[in-house]
């Protein structure tokens, strides 16, 4: 069993143990009117409010302990999806790059054909053909 989850187990033994003293307050019921039976049920009340306070505080700190011992457990993956990550995005930035040089590459070839339709058969709509290639060539925002 990992510490964080003893922690974690620790933390819920904790938050019970405070609601077992919480139902032992209310089963107080009312304060007697005077004499050692009300001094008893002052002494227990106060005794069962200290012991809530400190559970919970406990809980919060077991369970504050838990986390971070679950992360320290799982600092070794959370640095190797970082890094993977990392990977990625250089991955992702090489196939950007090879989109860009396959789609230069894809307008160089439509010029050339173009101009070689252009030469063959030279008429207004092949020449057209011809200078919307070169443009679009030379500046791809007009896309």
């Amino acid at each position: 069993m990992s510490a964080a989850a003893i922690l974690r187990d620790l933390a819920g033994l904790c938050a019970t143990s405070a609601k077992q003293c919480t139902d032992a307050y209310f089963k107080l019921g009312p304060q007697p009117a005077e004499g050692p039976a009300a001094n008893l049920w002052r002494l227990q009340r106060s005794r069962l409010q200290r012991q809530v306070s400190s559970l919970d505080a406990l809980n919060i700190e077991l369970g504050a302990a838990a986390i971070a011992s679950a992360l320290e457990e799982h600092a070794a993956d959370l640095r190797a999806i970082s890094e993977a990550s990392q990977e990625a995005q250089e991955q992702i930035k090489k196939i950007k790059d090879a989109t860009e040089l396959l789609t230069k590459v894809a307008r160089v070839i439509e010029l050339g054909s173009a101009i070689v339709a252009a030469a063959a058969l030279p008429n207004a709509a092949t020449i057209a053909a011809a200078i919307n290639a070169a443009r679009t060539l030379l500046d791809p925002a007009e896309e």
